[in-house]
């Protein structure tokens, strides 16, 4: 073997362990049976990404397609209109469930996800951890002071000066960072000084 073939051959080994080493390790599956919350999630889950697809709004406007088709045949009869609202009011009712479901875990998971910054931020205050479940008084109180600290900070930026409002045409960012325009204007805003 070659210098460079073992040179290569270290640097892929080496970038492997790495690999191996930085990756994120997934919970480990235990052999416990199934439950029924897990089964139902796993149904909303599927359902939804099969319901978010492209071809299921195409087979649904194919269905609504054919259904309008066959109007004229059967003389747009009551049983003809009883089928495509039968069948939207069912679907729409399961749908409510699963999608539901799947809002309720990814705003949990989003929730977690959150709390997990709150609490790895240094100086943050990790009461807001709990925030979803505080009454709804103590809700509008950190409503109200936020809104507060927004209003300081917007009078903050007021008070150094106008606001400036930088237009390039044809811009393009260069390899090293530097900025090229064909016109570039520079306003401010008069009134705020």
């Amino acid at each position: 073997m070659n210098r460079t073939a073992k040179s290569f051959s270290t640097m892929v080994a080496r970038a492997n362990h790495d690999q191996k080493e930085n990756s994120i390790k997934a919970p480990l599956r235990t052999t416990q049976p199934i439950s029924m919350h897990d089964l139902f999630a796993r149904l909303a889950r599927s359902t939804s990404n099969a319901v978010a697809h492209p071809m299921a709004f195409i087979a649904a406007t194919l269905a609504v397609l054919i259904w309008a088709a066959t109007g004229p045949a059967l003389h747009y009869s009551e049983n003809w209109q009883l089928v495509i609202n039968t069948s939207t009011t069912i679907l729409t009712f399961l749908m409510v469930f699963l999608l539901q479901n799947m809002q309720n875990r990814d705003s949990r998971a989003m929730q977690v996800k959150l709390d997990e910054l709150l609490r790895a931020m240094k100086g943050a205050r990790t009461e807001l951890v709990n925030l979803e479940n505080v009454t709804e008084e103590e809700l509008a109180g950190y409503c109200d002071e936020f809104k507060n600290l927004h209003l300081r900070y917007a009078k903050a930026l007021a008070a150094r000066g106008p606001k400036v409002k930088i237009t390039m045409e044809n811009a393009a960012i260069e390899p090293h960072g530097k900025v090229t325009a064909d016109k570039a204007t520079i306003e401010t805003d008069a009134s705020a000084s």
